[in-house]
């Protein structure tokens, strides 16, 4: 059975109830090349991606998603203002200021303020947090393994790139809040009027 409604600007029509399920599950199948499906498995990879570091990360280094994230970018920058950690992350700046408090309480975090412009605040790894980072190695590194693996160096140029593409494309979105349409205007009902 095919869907009346067409998702994004193709003429291809997805098919509904199991069919669709098969179209955006992992098996092999032509119809992962429908927008509407690529965009649902990669939603599905990046979940998937995201419950394995906070499965593994919260349970055995009690820390979150958005902490592991900022420890992260500290670990490879050094040094960094959270606004500039949100931008690196795409977490929004309500996040990082979350777990930049617990990091801070936890003393993985260190804050310091910049002497060229005394409101921007310096964020750093403590010597609590080099150890956690370099404790969580190991599972970084099994993980990136199992996502990217036996990639060729091709495939991960190309995947990379792609994903330069989409957070461009996402950050231009961001970026105009007109982008997208507004929502439909709801009819009243007649017992309302």
């Amino acid at each position: 059975m095919k869907s009346e409604s067409q998702l994004g600007d193709t003429a291809d029509v997805l098919p509904t109830g199991a069919e669709w399920l098969k179209a955006i599950s992992d098996e092999p199948d032509g119809r992962h090349e429908h927008p509407a499906a690529i965009l649902h498995r990669y939603l599905r990879v990046s979940n998937k991606l995201q419950l394995a570091f906070v499965s593994h990360f919260e349970k055995n280094y009690a820390i979150s998603l958005s902490e592991f994230r900022v420890l992260v970018v500290l670990h490879n920058m050094g040094e960094a203002a959270s606004h500039e950690i949100a931008d690196v992350t795409g977490i929004t700046t309500m996040s990082v200021s979350r777990a930049v408090a617990s990091l801070t309480r936890d003393k993985r975090v260190s804050m310091r303020v910049d002497k060229a412009n005394r409101r921007r605040k310096l964020l750093k790894l403590t010597a609590e947090g080099r150890r956690l980072v370099t404790q969580m190695q190991p599972a970084i590194q099994v993980i990136n393994d199992i996502v990217i693996g036996d990639m060729s160096e091709r495939a991960r140029k190309q995947f990379s790139r792609v994903l330069g593409e989409m957070s461009q494309r996402l950050d231009a979105l961001m970026a105009d809040p007109d982008a997208l349409p507004p929502p439909p205007r709801r009819r009243r009902s007649r017992a309302a009027k």
